[in-house]
């Protein structure tokens, strides 16, 4: 898997940003079944991976920080 990432901006000046630009896998199949149903197999498969499907579509976030033993939510 190869991912693209990028960070702008300043931790000082309070507007750093992470970005994920691209994400790219690659996929190794030996076997004696037709290129096309491997693909279908592969398709699926990729469907029904969680973390595929994740990077694939937006998700919301919300993260809670828990300060002297009161939570507060991070601001997005």
């Amino acid at each position: 898997m190869e991912i693209d990432w990028q960070l702008s901006g300043s931790i000082l000046k309070g507007d750093v940003a992470a970005h994920c630009n691209a994400v790219r896998t690659r996929v190794h199949v030996e076997s004696s079944a037709p290129a096309h149903e491997v693909a279908k197999l592969v398709a699926m498969a990729k469907n029904g991976c969680f973390l595929e499907q994740m990077i694939a579509t937006a998700v919301p976030v919300t993260s809670t920080l828990t300060v002297n033993a009161r939570d507060t939510l991070i601001p997005s």
